[in-house]
């Protein structure tokens, strides 16, 4: 194998290694997101109902 294409190959790999990481710190970042947003949208409507209870009582 040619000298070049020896260092070419290394540093795909370790760009590989490196995207891989990144890509798998994202995907476990979403899972959390995806709670966070849950719970939030969850709070939005409790305080939304809430809300329209109080203007309906109010009159």
């Amino acid at each position: 194998m040619k000298k070049e294409d020896s260092k070419e190959l290394k540093y795909i790999d370790n760009r590989r290694m490196e995207l891989e990481a990144r890509l798998s710190a994202l995907r476990n970042q979403r899972g959390y997101l995806g709670k966070e947003i849950a719970k939030l949208a969850a709070d939005l409507n409790s305080l939304s109902q809430r809300a329209d209870s109080l203007r309906k009582r109010s009159g």
